[in-house]
């Protein structure tokens, strides 16, 4: 396109998402980016501009009248990735919904809607009643308990991922490739939420990481004895390059929380 349709394309995304001058901003530093393909943390930053932009111009009321939600914001940025020869695909990969569902929901909500139906539905299953304060106790301490076993949590989605992912890229030219492709998902089907009745003595994270072997080693079974070998060697190196990266203790703002319950423990 030309500059002036350029130009005519900004000030209309502009008029439908009023951010001031933040289109035009975004754009040019889409331009100066090489290749097609955005950083995730860059799509984030330039929506939470517009959207910064777009709240900072106008109260409530405006925006709810002029500007129909985040699909409009989103929109708006489609645009300017067209512009700017960027693939839309790349800069949501999971799709539209699902980036907006993890950039401004989390899913913290329904997660916990889950959970608390799950606790309630477990308890009466058990016939099992509580007071509310027993009830809150039980959810606080699941809630100590999973920051106390954070890094393990991370540690074992880490290696379940990993390990299928190095499988799958090992086995594509093999006859049953299809089912190595497919070993995450086969794993998400069984892959335990809780502990079984013979789990006494270990945690969640561990006996997850005992399952999630078992589950692996059926899966190297059937493969020959140099995909195997090549799978034992990439993971080797895989797990050196985690050891060595920083401990998460910044990550969502756990670093204080688990001081905390470290602290308290100890008393």
């Amino acid at each position: 396109m030309s500059l002036p349709e350029i130009n005519e394309v900004v000030d209309l995304t502009a008029q439908i998402i009023p951010a001031g001058n933040i289109p035009g901003m975004i754009l040019s530093g889409l331009a100066r980016l090489p290749g097609q393909r955005l950083p995730p943390q860059v799509v984030r930053q330039h929506i939470g501009a517009l959207f910064n932009g777009v709240e900072h111009l106008l109260d409530k009321a405006a925006f709810s009248a002029i500007v129909a939600g985040p699909a409009t914001i989103i929109w708006g940025y489609q645009n300017l990735l067209k512009l700017a020869g960027k693939s839309l695909d790349e800069a949501f990969p999971d799709g539209i919904w699902q980036f907006y569902v993890d950039y401004a929901l989390r899913e913290d909500t329904a997660r916990h809607v889950n959970e608390t139906h799950g606790f309630n539905t477990i308890l009466r299953q058990h016939q099992i009643k509580l007071n509310p304060v027993d009830q809150l106790t039980a959810l606080v301490m699941t809630a100590i308990s999973c920051i106390q076993q954070y890094d393990a949590l991370l540690e074992i989605e880490w290696r379940e991922r990993v390990s299928t992912s190095v499988l799958r890229e090992l086995t594509q030219t093999l006859p049953d490739a299809a089912r190595y492709a497919g070993l995450y998902r086969e794993w998400e089907l069984q892959r335990p939420y809780r502990r079984g009745a013979e789990a006494a003595s270990y945690d969640y994270p561990d006996y997850r990481r005992i399952k999630f072997g078992h589950f692996l080693q059926d899966a190297l079974r059937e493969l020959p004895a140099s995909v195997r070998a090549a799978w034992a060697g990439r993971m080797q190196i895989a797990e050196q390059d985690f050891a060595r990266l920083p401990a998460p203790d910044v990550d969502f703002g756990l670093s204080r929380p688990r001081r905390i319950f470290r602290d308290a423990h100890h008393l």
